[in-house]
């Protein structure tokens, strides 16, 4: 599953992660059109957003990552993205 539709699956969510999920999805120009950790984060960063949202997408990537949802060459961390194209073989 794409980081854009797990983000809109956490929308329903009654914690961090949920609001930002809906912070995301009721910005037309919010950034579920991507699928990629760094324009999430720039999208923050764009708006200066709180350092609890960072907290929360933090929080949101490491969930998502655990759970495989996500592939290898989209990694933030290029040590993991290697570990985890290893585990793949």
């Amino acid at each position: 599953m794409m980081l854009n539709e797990w983000f809109a699956q956490q929308k329903d969510r009654e914690d961090a992660v949920g609001a930002l999920a809906r912070r995301f999805m009721a910005d037309s120009s919010g950034p579920l059109w991507a699928n990629d950790p760094q324009t999430f984060h720039q999208y923050l960063t764009d708006r200066a957003a709180d350092p609890d949202s960072f907290a929360a997408l933090d929080q949101a990537l490491s969930e998502w990552i655990r759970r495989g949802k996500r592939s290898p060459v989209l990694s933030i961390n290029p040590a993991e993205a290697r570990a985890t194209k290893r585990e793949a073989r």
